[in-house]
């Protein structure tokens, strides 16, 4: 097989196609790949050499039926190694041979009327377009189109794969310093045997979103002993804040919030707003959650790029707070780590077989203009306050018709706004419509009783 030019491995794969269309739901794989890969071997050492060219792409097909064809017509198909092997022997009945024979007959008089119906990859359309007929249905994806889409499909699986990767190195470590360092010893011998790029890349990747988070779980026990963070510290959120563009920022900036060093997070935040641009992809780490879509000028620049270029330049991840990071995390959005209070949220969890309700988890943008509304707030800084809040209800009010990501947890925060300006109704408002977009693991449960509370101590008063 690895002596084959490109034109038999053509008729080679339009046997498969063919085979997979037309054959494979009649007689499952009881007619197998193996039959028409044996049919295709005899033909090719029974032909002349200087038939399979490109142009006599349809013919050498039809001879190689015409070879398959003639085995059912005998109910033998040889072996092409192992003299004396009928292969269709346990897989195929007798009486099933006349309807194959019949099916191939019809295939080799015919055989561009079946290209024309073939489904897969829109070959059938692909190929009426190119004799100037119309398709009968759809627009037809060209080669490039159908990269794209795989290039898509890609990312997503390896920056779900990263994240996983990553929650699961911390439980292992149980959230304690001496278990990051031990776990993440392990992590690094095993990454140095790696000689793939690719593999080099991605290794590289991960390293960088184990670090970051290892320097908010260690931060947050600082935070929690009322201890200074070290500069090591600091050193490492630094080191890897190229990440993505802007989760591992939004992190940084978050600790300098919930450490007093107010200004500092302002100063990171603006720069983390000043990378945003039009082709940025924001990614949602979710099982279950409708994605958003990437734009096409952002998939087309990825497609002539190390992946961690892509991530780094136009990739904004979603953000993910674990259980060790509690202190690292804006008080109000601490709630969205106890969000299951009945039986119906427990089924609900199973269901869906959502991993991240015991985690704080929140878009890239949204959170972004959230800590930016509660820096200002704190540096008295009334007129960029009321942008940030303005930016975040702009945000909603886009991505509130056809919700994606996580939705609930931005409007959660919309209506912590609100609450901090004493808007009780706004916040309301803006609760009661998360809680209609996800009745079940909602923290925005907590955010109404408070509000209750509030209003009923006003009341008895």
């Amino acid at each position: 097989m690895f002596d084959m030019v490109i034109n038999e491995l053509r008729v080679y794969t339009f046997l498969k196609v063919l085979r997979k269309t037309y054959f494979k739901p009649v007689f499952g794989d009881r007619l197998s790949t193996f039959h028409f890969k044996t049919a295709f071997l005899f033909t090719k050492e029974s032909y002349p050499s200087e038939i399979w060219r490109k142009n006599n792409l349809i013919q050498c097909v039809i001879f190689c039926l015409t070879t398959l064809r003639r085995w059912c017509r005998m109910h033998y198909c040889p072996h092409y190694t192992i003299t004396g092997v009928n292969l269709f022997v346990g897989k195929l009945s007798n009486f099933e041979m006349p309807q194959i024979t019949r099916m191939l007959s019809d295939m080799i008089e015919n055989l561009t009327d079946f290209v024309f119906n073939i489904e897969m990859d829109e070959i059938g359309n692909r190929m009426l377009k190119l004799t100037g007929i119309k398709p009968s249905h759809g627009q037809t994806k060209t080669r490039y189109d159908i990269t794209l889409g795989i290039l898509e499909s890609c990312l997503k699986n390896l920056l779900e794969v990263l994240y996983l990767n990553t929650t699961l190195f911390c439980k292992k470590a149980n959230g304690t310093v001496e278990g990051l360092l031990i776990a993440f010893g392990n992590l690094m011998k095993s990454l140095m045997l790696n000689d793939n790029d690719f593999l080099r890349d991605t290794s590289n990747m991960l390293v960088k979103l184990i670090n970051t988070m290892s320097a908010s779980v260690q931060a947050s026990m600082h935070i929690q002993t009322h201890q200074p963070i070290p500069q090591d510290i600091y050193n490492l959120y630094r080191a890897n804040l190229d990440f993505d563009l802007t989760s591992c920022r939004l992190k940084f900036a978050s600790m300098l919030y919930c450490t007093g060093q107010y200004e500092e997070a302002a100063v990171e935040l603006d720069h983390t707003e000043r990378l945003l641009h039009p082709d940025v992809w924001q990614f949602c780490v979710s099982s279950g959650r409708r994605q958003f879509d990437p734009v096409n000028k952002f998939l087309c620049k990825a497609l002539d790029q190390p992946v961690s270029e892509v991530v780094k330049s136009s990739v904004a991840l979603t953000v993910i707070f674990l259980p060790g990071e509690i202190h690292c995390v804006p008080k109000h959005l601490v709630y969205e780590m106890y969000r299951t209070f009945t039986h119906a949220d427990i089924q609900q969890r199973q269901k869906v077989y959502d991993d991240f309700t015991d985690k704080v988890i929140i878009e890239s943008i949204p959170f972004l203009y959230y800590l930016q509304y509660l820096t200002h707030r704190k540096l008295v800084q009334n007129k960029r306050k009321v942008t940030s809040v303005e930016k975040l209800g702009q945000y909603i009010n886009i991505h509130h018709g056809i919700p994606s990501g996580h939705i609930e947890t931005a409007l959660n925060v919309l209506g912590h706004c609100m609450e901090t300006e004493n808007r009780l109704d706004l916040a309301w408002g803006a609760y009661a419509t998360t809680m209609i977009n996800l009745p079940n693991n909602n923290a925005a449960v907590w955010h109404m009783a408070i509000i209750m509370n509030k209003v009923i101590n006003k009341l008895s008063k």
